[in-house]
């Protein structure tokens, strides 16, 4: 099921490299100007992303709360231990990194999609489209969240709104293999 939802591709853009940032601890980084990880925090989210990587997800959240605890400010600390904690299908824990970090950065719709997909996960489908239509308010060309949101519609019985969703993200990227899986879907109900 993960490989449907594209999960892949979020990781990519969750898992950015690593480097210092300038921001204080006060303030949360601004994730479009500035690198997201603390730089006393490089070598941990390294190590962090290599143990992921590894598929050592317990011990990659170990690591990622080990950043939170120093800097709980830390949007990507926050975002990949919720995509680790995802990935070990822990949905509640994920659910609630991927919502402090939507509280860090608000405009920052790649959490807002993961925090999607993980409501999905937890058949909490209204929660889902809300956060799919939040991350496509900020990025209306946001495919991932376009797919999270026809997933979520066809999960509420929305067939007619969710075949709709879709040609949209088809109309942004016609080749994508997780909408062309959910269109050949669609076309069964």
């Amino acid at each position: 099921m993960k490989a449907a939802l594209g999960i892949g591709m979020a990781l990519a853009l969750v898992f950015a490299p690593a480097a210092p940032a300038a921001t204080s601890q006060d303030n949360p980084p601004d994730y479009q100007t500035e690198p997201l990880v603390p730089p006393d925090m490089t070598d941990i989210a390294r190590q962090a992303a290599a143990l992921f990587n590894a598929r050592h997800y317990d011990e990659a959240a170990k690591a990622y709360l080990f950043i939170i605890e120093r800097h709980p400010k830390s949007l990507h600390a926050w975002s990949n231990l919720g995509v680790t904690w995802f990935i070990g299908q822990k949905y509640d824990k994920a659910a609630g990194a991927f919502e402090k970090a939507v509280e860090l950065a608000p405009d920052y719709p790649v959490a807002h999609e993961m925090l999607s997909i993980t409501y999905y996960q937890r058949r909490d489908f209204p929660a889902a489209e809300r956060a799919a239509r939040r991350a496509l308010a900020i990025d209306e060309a946001n495919v991932g969240a376009i797919r999270s949101l026809a997933m979520a519609l066809a999960a509420q019985d929305r067939i007619s709104e969710a075949r709709t969703t879709l040609a949209r993200g088809l109309g942004i990227e016609p080749d994508n293999p997780d909408l062309l899986k959910l269109r050949d879907l669609l076309k069964l109900r």
